[in-house]
């Protein structure tokens, strides 16, 4: 845990990364994906102590017109090449994250979640944050701060 809130202190927003059409190259079988759950509010509150100064810092950055953060849970994934893993979200839900392989310096992880109808290839570099966000949670969205590791 101390890891982790060390690693995602360490690094800057990157955003959400852009969708890639090119094919993937082989990169190894697997990575490390680390996923942290985020309940953003308009209401005004506090940033849950939980999540480090930086992170509270991009997180204001990118989602300034909130006023409320709150943890609501981390989790540690190894993604292998072409295997689908689900991650529990708050709202009974599951988003589902594969790893799709590395193309030059950018991997590719598919993210979707079909209750909501979101599909989307994202393109990110590893030791770098970036987030996913806009489903509706308690008056809120949830956002999912990624941070992935060769």
């Amino acid at each position: 845990m101390r890891v982790f809130r060390s690693i995602m202190a360490g690094i800057a927003l990157v955003g959400i990364l852009g969708f890639s059409g090119v094919s993937t190259a082989y990169a190894g079988d697997s990575v490390k994906l680390k996923v942290a759950i985020v309940h953003a509010s308009k209401a005004a509150g506090k940033i849950d102590p939980r999540i480090s100064k930086r992170m509270a810092k991009s997180l204001h950055t990118a989602f300034g017109q909130f006023k409320s953060f709150r943890l609501v849970s981390k989790t540690a994934l190894k993604l292998k090449k072409g295997k689908r893993v689900p991650v529990a979200l708050p709202t009974k839900d599951k988003a589902v994250v594969a790893y799709d392989g590395k193309s030059a310096k950018k991997h590719k992880i598919l993210l979707s979640i079909p209750k909501h109808k979101v599909k989307m290839r994202l393109s990110a570099p590893a030791k770098k944050l970036f987030y996913q966000a806009g489903i509706r949670h308690k008056k809120g969205i949830l956002i999912l701060a990624f941070y992935l590791k060769e």
